[in-house]
């Protein structure tokens, strides 16, 4: 029994453990490597989503940092697509005030550098 227990918990400790490379990747501005932690950490929680409920808080870090990571390596887009993610996240589980609107300041900005000037400053 504890055995199995183990090893239905061990795809999750692995995808934080992508996830907290990532955020490490960060710190040191090794951003290529950071999205490529960050991505993997994805795929992996999205996979477990499927078997089950995830703590929204995960998802919704996961999602700020690609955010982030992207919106550093200059991809406006794909910053924006993790940030909107992100909210979206937060909505169905309402939570800090503080970082629902730090997700939205962010967003607004990746919408200003692509070229979505109204919708960014709604947000800013």
């Amino acid at each position: 029994m504890e055995l199995r227990q183990r090893e239905s918990t061990r795809p999750y400790q692995v995808a934080q453990c992508s996830l907290a490379l990532g955020d490490l990747y960060m710190l040191q501005s090794e951003y290529l490597q950071a999205n490529v932690q960050l991505k993997r950490s994805l795929i992996q929680l999205e996979d477990i989503q499927k078997r089950e409920k995830l703590p929204t808080e995960t998802l919704v870090q996961l999602h700020y940092d690609l955010g982030s990571v992207n919106y550093r390596l200059q991809d406006y887009g794909e910053s924006a697509e993790h940030y909107r993610e992100a909210l979206r996240l937060m909505e169905q589980d309402p939570g800090d005030k503080y970082w629902n609107s730090v997700i939205s300041g962010n967003l607004g900005l990746a919408y200003l550098r692509v070229g979505q000037r109204e919708e960014g400053r709604k947000l800013l």
